[in-house]
């Protein structure tokens, strides 16, 4: 069988799930001499040397997939409430989202914070119309 030369880049390297010496990883990768990167989502085996063989996998083409992938998955089902709450907790956008998606008309608004509306400008108020 033909070996693949791969590099993981920037650490993205996540393994999804085990069996046996299988693995399924979420991983950004550059195959061979090229410089293109690569997020994949792909089924590795485990190899008797202590190596990796790639097997099957999605590779996505753009920076919208992985985002639709992760919308249509919650809207699923998938994934645990408690822990997606608290991975998006840290992102720096959270309470202006949380906000914006709450409206202001909701008892847990947060005024201090503000929206992500807030964050637009009109341009007319910018030339002064």
């Amino acid at each position: 069988m033909m070996e693949f030369k791969y590099a993981i880049v920037d650490n993205i390297d996540y393994t999804l799930e085990e069996q046996g010496n299988q693995f399924t990883a979420l991983r950004k990768i550059k195959w061979g001499d090229s410089d293109k990167e690569y997020l994949e989502i792909r089924r590795w085996r485990n190899t008797p040397d202590g190596g990796e063989q790639a097997a099957k996998g999605c590779t996505f083409m753009t920076d919208e997939g992985p985002a639709n992938c992760i919308n249509a998955m919650i809207e699923l089902g998938y994934g645990n409430t408690k822990e997606i709450i608290t991975k998006l907790q840290q992102r720096h956008d959270f309470r202006k989202s949380l906000n914006s998606v709450l409206g202001k008309d909701d008892e847990l608004f947060d005024e201090e914070v503000g929206t992500l509306e807030d964050d637009f400008y009109d341009p007319k108020s910018l030339i002064g119309i």
